[in-house]
């Protein structure tokens, strides 16, 4: 099944179900084998059958790709380590930027 998008919110399946997930509500997205994994705020995990890069394209412009395999909501970062090539979400989850992204990311600040 296909995303459904607008403006403000996205459709996600989620098993037996669809649900609504607003932009703002998600906290990253990360690839886990042959899927995508969305974590949203309050730690709910909701899997999808779909590339990371499909899913970024349908995203708005705060959502940026850390590395390969790594999607932020560039509005839940609270902090960026450019020591340690990191970002802290304000879930409290910390997330590796790759070396090629590092630069990228620093014209976001």
């Amino acid at each position: 099944m296909h995303t459904v998008i607008n403006e403000e919110c996205i459709y996600l399946k989620k098993g037996a179900e669809i649900i609504r997930t607003e932009y703002t509500s998600i906290c990253y997205i990360e690839v886990r084998g042959y899927m995508i994994q969305i974590v949203l705020e309050g730690g709910e995990v909701v899997n999808q059958w779909q590339s990371l890069k499909e899913f970024q394209n349908q995203l708005p412009d705060y959502f940026v790709k850390i590395s390969r395999s790594k999607v932020v909501n560039w509005e839940k970062v609270i902090s960026v380590d450019r020591k340690s090539k990191t970002v802290k979400l304000n879930n409290n989850s910390e997330h590796t930027i790759s070396v090629r992204k590092l630069q990228e990311i620093l014209r976001f600040l």
